[in-house]
C-alpha cells in the first residue's frame, strides 16, 4: 500500500514536469 502511494507520487511528478515543458513549448510557439 505505501509502496503503491509512493508510486502514484512519482508519477504525479513526472506528469508535472511534462505538463510544465508541454506549458512552456505552447508559450514559445505563441510568441513566435
Amino acid at each position: 500500500m505505501v509502496y503503491c502511494e509512493m508510486g502514484m507520487k512519482n508519477w504525479k511528478k513526472e506528469i508535472a514536469k511534462f505538463d510544465k515543458i508541454i506549458r512552456n513549448n505552447n508559450i514559445i510557439y505563441n510568441h513566435k
